[in-house]
């Protein structure tokens, strides 16, 4: 996912279906934190 900047957001590699959410709920968990009313931090590292 890029975001408005042009910057690298989300990046996820899984080779699990396990690990693969349903597209509704991915979309609705990004829509969450991209909300500024919501103040969600951004985490995880940068490789």
């Amino acid at each position: 996912m890029i975001n408005e900047k042009g910057q690298v957001q989300v990046v996820d590699i899984s080779n699990g279906p396990f690990a693969r959410p349903e597209l509704e709920v991915l979309l609705s968990g990004l829509a969450f934190i991209r909300n500024p009313e919501n103040d969600y931090p951004i985490r995880g590292t940068f490789a």
